[in-house]
């Protein structure tokens, strides 16, 4: 049975020992709908989704580094591996995402409705995301350091909080959108 060792007799990298089976189940899950969507983004010729393929790639990786990591805990490689790894993708699944609105908004002519143009709309928010992961990457290199690790986890916290709320103020723009644009469609055909 694995157990937590300390990194350099120092300081637990871990604060629990890393689940062999689910690291496994997720690195193979991920790796099937990479490669689904990997396939699809080449026959659609999708090339915008190429980030969400790439953040795929990236959960896989970091996915195989924790399963290494149950058996090494006191290991600084597989530790930085996932954590880099796993942090990464959910801001390139948001990117894509961001870039998906954009063109949304741009097929169904919805540019007046639109709280900011989709050409700025992808920007504002990859810099929120860009601010957000800078946050947590910072927050990420004080947790091995045991005298600065509980101020690391609050750091890496407040960076997901914020991209929580940039999300969610995301998320509220289609709903503005279309809310607009069906109320506008109302008012014309009641004219």
């Amino acid at each position: 049975m694995p157990m937590l060792e300390k990194y350099l007799g120092e300081v637990y990298l871990w604060k629990y020992v890393p689940n062999l089976t689910a690291a496994i189940a997720f690195a193979i899950l991920f790796l099937i709908l990479t490669i689904i969507h990997g396939l699809m983004i080449w026959q659609t010729r999708l090339w915008f989704c190429l980030p969400f393929l790439l953040g795929g790639t990236f959960e896989v990786v970091g996915y195989i580094a924790r399963a290494i990591a149950y058996m090494s805990t006191g290991d600084m490689v597989p530790f930085i591996v996932q954590a880099v790894f796993l942090l990464l993708p959910p801001v390139l699944f948001a990117a894509t995402l961001y870039m998906v609105y954009a063109r949304v908004v741009r097929s169904v002519q919805g540019q007046r409705f639109s709280i900011i143009t989709p050409r700025w709309t992808t920007r504002i928010f990859m810099i929120g995301d860009w601010l957000c992961l800078n946050i947590q990457s910072g927050g990420a290199g004080l947790t091995p350091r045991a005298h600065l690790a509980h101020i690391g986890d609050a750091i890496i916290i407040a960076g997901l909080g914020l991209q929580v709320l940039i999300f969610a103020a995301f998320l509220s723009w289609p709903v503005t959108l279309f809310g607009s644009q069906s109320n506008f469609k109302r008012e014309e055909i009641a004219l």
